[in-house]
């Protein structure tokens, strides 16, 4: 007796054989898709990189190793928060001696030079010495609101005026004098890594780091680079709409509580304004589309130091540039030039918030 250990017809086991090869075949042959996008962490600020569809020439683990390094070397080059940088270095012992400065370093104290011109002094790197008398920076914030007499006797000793650039040297000429740029070398170092990338040869890339962005080509056919614009009173998840960027435009944002202390029960800024040495209050917000994110950063934190009325005679002086800002009012609305409104999609929430500038 022959004993069968399936009683199915031998053809049908063969269909069933067939099938399954088939079935291991197309599982073998389903790859999971190509990563195009990765977050990490540079200059204590969230960073993301990530290549289009149509990118061939640089793989993403390339961008992002490029970017990370263009960041940490300018972290270590000009943040205070990198104790043994250049920047700290400059800020303990240049009101006694001249200090060198590296070609990035040179560059962006240059950059912050031209910039203060251009904002008639809202920007301006030398407010350390009142941001740390406010408690930012290290320092502790006080009891109270900082009276008029410290704050001129302070501003009598800070400022521009006070800190002289020699070739590839700098020098305090007062004991009080203190600069903090780490803001303007983020998206400097952005800046560099886009360009970087491009001379390589990569087409289709997306960079941003903290509210900086600077993209390349194309995220797929006929989708442009867009990215997603927060607002302050609305939280990191809730987008006003989203921003379209692209070869020639960078994009920046500045928030005026980004960092706050609270002293009594008021939050104040960081972004003090230079000529009265009191943190910003009139504008929570603004975006600046520009040539390079370095130069949208900048003229982002002077539009928050001067509000939406001194801002905007700035326009003129930053031909490229187009804006919007963020008024501390209620109920929410925001202010944006033409031309920013033509890369700017708002969310149908804002949608009938948003004026002409």
């Amino acid at each position: 007796m022959t004993i069968s250990l399936c009683s199915t017809p031998i053809r049908r086991t063969a269909a069933v054989t067939a099938g399954l090869a088939a079935l291991l075949g197309s599982i073998a042959c389903t790859r999971e898709p190509p990563r195009r996008q990765e977050r990490f962490q540079a200059m204590r600020q969230p960073a993301r990189v990530a290549i289009g569809e149509e990118e061939e020439q640089t793989p993403l683990a390339d961008v992002r190793a490029l970017a990370a390094s263009q960041y940490n070397t300018m972290f270590q080059d000009l943040s205070l928060y990198a104790p043994d940088s250049n920047l700290a270095r400059i800020n303990r012992y240049a009101m006694t001696t001249t200090m060198g400065l590296t070609t990035d370093g040179y560059r962006v104290f240059s950059l912050a030079e031209r910039y203060h011109r251009q904002t008639q002094g809202a920007f301006d790197v030398t407010t350390a010495p009142l941001m740390f008398l406010w408690g930012f920076l290290g320092g502790t914030p006080p009891d109270e609101p900082l009276d008029d007499t410290l704050l001129a006797a302070t501003l009598a000793a800070v400022g521009r005026d006070f800190v002289r650039i020699d070739g590839a040297s700098i020098r305090f000429l007062s004991p009080l004098t203190r600069v903090e740029v780490e803001g303007l070398a983020r998206t400097y170092a952005l800046d560099l890594a886009f360009v970087r990338l491009r001379d390589r040869g990569t087409r289709h890339y997306l960079l941003e780091l903290g509210r900086a962005a600077r993209a390349r080509g194309r995220q797929a056919p006929g989708t442009p680079w867009t990215v997603a614009v927060p607002h302050p009173r609305l939280g990191e998840y809730e987008s006003i709409g989203r921003f379209r960027i692209d070869d020639q435009r960078g994009f920046a944002g500045v928030f005026a509580l980004d960092e706050t202390v609270t002293i009594g029960d008021r939050e104040y800024s960081s972004i003090i304004d230079p000529r009265t040495g009191r943190p910003v209050e009139h504008t929570l917000a603004a975006w600046v589309s520009g040539p390079t994110v370095t130069e949208a950063r900048a003229l982002a934190q002077a539009l928050v130091v001067l509000g939406p009325e001194e801002g905007l005679a700035l326009l003129p002086n930053f031909p490229g540039c187009e804006a919007m800002i963020a008024p501390r009012m209620d109920p929410v609305g925001l202010f944006a030039t033409p031309g920013f409104l033509e890369a700017f999609v708002p969310s149908e929430a804002m949608a009938d918030r948003v004026e002409i500038w």
